[in-house]
């Protein structure tokens, strides 16, 4: 099975989250210290898009608070300079988003935000700032219900129990491409801590290109497309379902 090129890539740009939620890793691990991205791996991603011509959608986050990172309006700046077709996306929880930021962010090219407010505090000030039209998406994080929740590939204690989906196929690593801090790549971003692939498979020595069309993923992304999440560690216990019906597909196909 030869795979599309990913319509998707999330790339963590700073490892870091200020927040401690119960239902997130970074509320279970605190980590020792802030680690960020070299500028020149960011620069090599972003060279490597530009030759694909990328279309597609950018996360410059992932397990992490982008807006913690100070070059994160000159990425997207970049980002849109060097690949104009593509569309710079971030994830936040609006702790550090002013009016100011947010202006500057989608001057430099931002396609879309979206503000996950985890306290009703942070929905209240959010919700006031001047989206002025632009594609900003404000949900109240804290009113989901526990039911919303993913284990996170099994990670997450609190919802071990949750054994909805484990046997069912799941097409997230068709898509998605994700990046760690360091280089290294994720199968997906549940995959928080990048348990799957060994060293060799990274972004440092490697095309995103040569990274996504490996036969290591090949065969990962043939093993969930059967739905034998029991055969790969990260999957085993993954409530994650995941179809090309569902909406985040849909957004991947409108991006």
């Amino acid at each position: 099975m030869l795979a599309k090129l990913f319509a998707l890539i999330e790339v963590e740009t700073i490892n870091y989250c200020n927040r401690s939620c119960w239902y997130c890793l970074h509320g279970q691990h605190k980590l020792a210290k802030r680690l960020i991205m070299e500028d020149s791996l960011i620069d090599k991603t972003i060279g490597d898009l530009e030759v694909l011509k990328y279309r597609g959608i950018i996360n410059w986050f992932s397990a992490n608070e982008p807006l913690l990172d100070s070059r994160i309006c000159d990425i997207i700046a970049k980002t849109k300079r060097q690949v104009p077709t593509c569309h710079p996306r971030l994830f936040t929880n609006g702790d550090f988003l002013t009016q100011e930021f947010l202006d500057t962010l989608f001057e430099k090219g931002l396609w879309q935000l979206k503000i996950s407010a985890h306290d009703e505090k942070t929905y209240q000030r959010v919700s006031r700032l001047d989206f002025a039209g632009r594609n900003i998406k404000v949900g109240a994080f804290y009113r989901h219900q526990r039911s919303s929740f993913h284990n996170r590939a099994g990670l997450l204690k609190e919802f071990a129990d949750d054994k909805r989906f484990l046997h069912y196929n799941c097409l997230r690593p068709s898509l998605n491409l994700v990046i760690r801090y360091d280089g290294q790549v994720k199968l997906c971003a549940e995959d928080l801590t990048g348990r799957t692939f060994d060293e060799h498979l990274n972004v440092r020595d490697h095309t995103l290109k040569e990274v996504w069309f490996s036969p290591e993923m090949e065969h990962y992304r043939e093993l969930l497309a059967q739905g034998r999440r029991s055969d790969l560690r990260t999957c085993c216990d993954c409530n994650f379902h995941f179809s090309a019906s569902e909406g985040w597909c849909q957004e991947i196909k409108q991006g």
